[in-house]
């Protein structure tokens, strides 16, 4: 049985190393400088890190922004959170687990009282986009950021 948690100090490494893994990949635009474990330890430290786990084993990782680089965007219809760094390990992908990820996000976007969720995919990220749609979330605007190209999608809690 999965279980969905605020991460700690103790699961850094394997939070590391599922970033690691994607890099890379044909769907993935992250690269050697981003995400690190500069951004784990800061997402640690302001209690914005969560992991979906299978035993001791970390299979999923989430944040939330905890000041929202997107807040200026005109495309919101709503206030919200925005959520980033969601990944699934791979071979764990393809088991409807970024829907449970996106789910426990929509449970702390209501618990923290916003409005909706803001989340910025790569336009090559099929997988994720394709997970963001079944999930409710709309394209609301598209931006050039970070050297390629993202849709900007919201979903209203």
């Amino acid at each position: 049985m999965y279980g969905f948690k605020m991460a700690d100090f103790s699961k850094k490494s394997q939070i590391l190393a599922i970033y690691e893994s994607v890099k890379g990949e044909k769907f993935c635009v992250w690269d050697e400088t981003y995400p690190t474990m500069r951004e784990i330890e800061e997402d640690l430290r302001t209690n914005n890190l969560f992991v979906l786990v299978n035993g001791e084993e970390v299979i999923g990782v989430c944040s939330i922004m905890p000041e929202n680089e997107m807040d200026d965007f005109e495309c919101w219809k709503q206030e919200g959170i925005e959520p980033c760094r969601i990944v699934i390990k791979k071979q764990y992908q393809g088991k409807g687990l970024a829907h449970r990820l996106i789910c426990e996000l929509e449970r702390i976007g209501m618990e923290r009282k916003a409005k909706s969720l803001h989340i910025s995919a790569a336009k090559v990220n099929l997988p994720a986009l394709k997970a963001y749609e079944k999930a409710g979330f709309t394209v609301t605007g598209e931006k050039e950021m970070y050297g390629s190209d993202y849709y900007l999608l919201e979903k209203l809690l």
